[in-house]
């Protein structure tokens, strides 16, 4: 959850496991702000692009987590932390 604007953060992966962006919360896209003027952000309609962001896998998949309901029987999210080898939040190997 971030704290600046209390909302969740939605990290979007495509069918490939690929990170493609964040859900942005603005009803439209582009919307007229400066955060929609940042490269390749809206691409994708309504995925945002931070700037200087660069997605890192294994601090994103290593991190503490809770699986609260999932969509399917086998989880995305640890399917990905098992192709990493990471066996528990925090133990990211090299």
């Amino acid at each position: 959850m971030s704290s600046i604007s209390h909302a969740w953060e939605v990290f979007v992966f495509d069918e490939h496991s690929v990170y493609r962006g964040r859900i942005c919360h603005r009803s439209k896209c582009p919307a007229q702000s400066i955060d929609c003027m940042v490269p390749e952000c809206g691409r994708i309609p309504h995925l945002r692009a931070e700037p200087d962001f660069e997605f890192d896998e294994r601090l994103f998949f290593g991190s503490p987590s809770e699986i609260l309901h999932p969509a399917t029987s086998e989880s995305f999210f640890l399917r990905q932390r098992t192709r990493l080898g990471i066996t528990s939040p925090g133990s990211t190997p090299p």
